[in-house]
Order: structure tokens, then sequence, then C-alpha cells
């Protein structure tokens, strides 16, 4: 039986396809639901696809077409549902939710998702990039005061200077191994070397799907730093 979500996203596409100038098809609801999956959805599966077309309205992918006032079965994308499409088609997938992931629930870091949430909430592939380059920046800033780093201590030598396991400001409390301590720096530098540096330094974008899951690992980057200390034992010492 295909998902309810998989439904929507093909009511979506098809949508799209048949609002086309001379599409030559209708792009009322009733029309799409009864071709799709090529006319062959279950009884089941088209009732899902009614809750669907009624909760994209809802989740504002979709209005009333005013062109057509006289059906409520003909509806335009919005802005937000283009941009969704749009994702669909780059990933070629048709299970693709994190569209519709709600941001502030996914971020358990209340000063992260002030950095980010306006840019992965915003609808646009260029915001999205924008917010994992708040990301990257923010992790930056994170390290540096949790380490009492001076302020014109950036980039990669924050997180060397903070998590050196010879010498290093910060003592991960989750590791006691010198080769899991230098994999963590490792980590933190190349976060630095390629997310933040390609996106400070560059104009591009990103899907929302790519752009939560580097805000999602920072996250839990930052879950990591958190339970660190300032206090060196003996054996770090050793190390």
């Amino acid at each position: 039986m295909i998902s309810k979500n998989k439904i929507k996203n093909m009511f979506l596409l098809q949508l799209e396809q048949n609002s086309k100038p001379n599409s030559g098809v209708s792009h009322g609801a009733d029309s799409i639901i009864k071709s799709m999956n090529k006319g062959k959805l279950t009884n089941d599966e088209r009732d899902l696809a009614w809750e669907g077309f009624e909760e994209l309205k809802i989740e504002g992918l979709i209005i009333p077409d005013p062109s057509q006032m006289h059906s409520p079965m003909f509806t335009k994308l919005t802005t937000k549902g283009k941009t969704y499409v749009e994702s669909l088609k780059s990933t070629g997938d048709l299970n693709f939710e994190s569209f519709n992931v709600d941001f502030s629930k996914l971020i358990s870091d209340n000063r992260l998702k002030d950095a980010c949430q306006s840019d992965l909430d915003s609808g646009e592939e260029k915001k999205y990039w924008d917010g994992v380059n708040n990301a990257m920046r923010h992790l930056e800033v994170r390290v540096r005061e949790k380490a009492n780093l001076p302020n014109d201590t950036v980039g990669v030598d924050v997180m060397s200077k903070a998590f050196n396991f010879k010498n290093g400001k910060l003592i991960l409390t989750c590791s006691n191994t010198q080769e899991e301590k230098e994999g963590f720096l490792l980590v933190l530098m190349g976060l630095i070397k390629f997310h933040r540096n390609l996106k400070a330094h560059n104009e591009g974008k990103l899907s929302r799907s790519d752009s939560l899951k580097i805000v999602a690992y920072v996250d839990y980057i930052l879950g990591i730093i958190k339970l660190a200390t300032r206090e060196r034992t003996s054996m770090d010492e050793f190390i």
C-alpha cells in the first residue's frame, strides 16, 4: 500500500504538471486523484489521497485557484508548495518528508535554534545555505566561549586550542582514549574547513533536507561540547 506521504507528493507533482499552460488535462483534485498511479489506486489509497488533499491545504502547500472559484476541487501551488515540489524533483524521492519537519522540535539547543531557524523555515534554498553557515559560525562561537579563548582566535585554531588532546583547554567527558579525542578534534576541524569556509566565502543553495541534516549534526556536536570540562586529569596530562 502506498503511504499517505508518498500519495501527497504524487499529487503535488501532478498538480504542477497539470497546471501548466496548454497541458490539456484538468488540474482539479478529482481528476488528479483518479489518474494517480496510472489510475490504479486502491480504495484505501484513494481515501488517503483525499485526506492528504485536505492536509496539503492546512500545511500551506496549496490554495484555492482564484481562476476556478466555481469549484473547491481546483487548487494551485503556493510559493511554499512550489519550493517543496522543486525539492521533490531534485531528490527524486517521493517519500521526501523533510520540508515539513518542524525545525523547533528537531533541534534541542535553543541558541542554535535562534541562529538558524528563520533561514531553515524560509522555504528558500539560498537561505538554507545561509542557515548552515550560521550554524557553523555558531559552533565556533560556542567552542570559543566554552574554552574561554580570546575573540581573535578563529576557525580551526579555535577547535585545535580547545580540544587538542595534549594541551587543549577542554576535555571530553565521553571519551578516555587519545584516539577518540583526536577523532573528535578532526571532526570539528573538518566541519570548519569544509562547511564553514565553503559557505562563508561562497554563495550557493542547499535543499532543506541536506541543511536539516547538517544543522542537526551540529546540534548533536553541541551536546557533546556542553559536557566537556576544563579540568585536566592526570591521565590527560600523561596522554
